[in-house]
């Protein structure tokens, strides 16, 4: 073959030991790599999502139920430091001056 193609036969050797090598991936779809990556990155977003339902339970815990309830805790802080409201009411009172 080398003396056909013009080709040094250390090259041939050389592709041909290239293609044992690899020659399961040239038939190789990509299937299983890309379930590898979808597990990884759904294994990401379930933790964002715990992470995001998290921060929604603290909220839902530190904001008072409804929007009448925190101007009435705006209220009590801008007139007394009220303890039940905590600086949820002083950090909106900010806000509404700016």
């Amino acid at each position: 073959m080398a003396a056909e193609f013009g080709i040094h036969a250390g090259q041939i050797a050389a592709w041909k030991k290239q293609l044992l090598e690899g020659a399961a991936g040239l038939f190789d779809d990509g299937r299983s790599q890309r379930a590898a990556e979808d597990a990884a990155n759904d294994e990401e977003l379930y933790e964002q999502i715990g992470r995001l339902k998290m921060e929604v339970e603290w909220l839902k815990k530190k904001l008072p139920n409804s929007p009448e309830g925190l101007r009435r805790c705006i209220m009590a802080k801008r007139t007394l430091a009220s303890e039940k409201c905590g600086n949820i009411a002083s950090d909106a009172a900010d806000a509404d001056e700016k």
